[in-house]
């Protein structure tokens, strides 16, 4: 089962996540910017977004690409791939392919756990 990720903030300190456990799940969390795929570890974050995040705090794209798949964090020599983003989920998310640069969830340190219920916790 594949977890949808729903970004929102412009700090990135915390951002909302979206775990479709259902087909009855429906919860409107704002745009949805990247996705994680527990099966593969990979975290996909489309062109767009990225170079607007790097535009927005003045940082050079181009040397940061490079710097990131040098350092291993992006897969496929750096290029980006089609993506589909929202496939899978609920709401009538679009399954349209997007350009997206792929992170190694692994490398990164993407804790798996943060996309799971915990005990105790309120299911959607």
């Amino acid at each position: 089962m594949q977890k949808q990720t729903a970004g929102g903030t412009d700090n990135g300190a915390e951002t909302p996540v979206l775990a479709v456990d259902s087909p009855d799940t429906r919860l409107e969390l704002g745009k949805l910017v990247m996705r994680y795929d527990p099966d593969t570890k990979t975290l996909a974050i489309p062109v767009a977004e990225l170079r607007k995040y790097f535009t927005s705090r003045q940082v050079d794209v181009r040397d940061s690409l490079a710097r990131l798949t040098t350092a291993g964090y992006i897969k496929h020599g750096g290029k980006s791939h089609p993506t589909r983003i929202g496939a899978g989920a609920v709401g009538g998310l679009s399954g349209i392919a997007v350009r997206c640069y792929i992170f190694d969830g692994d490398v990164i340190g993407i804790d798996e756990t943060a996309f799971t219920q915990g005990e105790g916790q309120d299911t959607i």
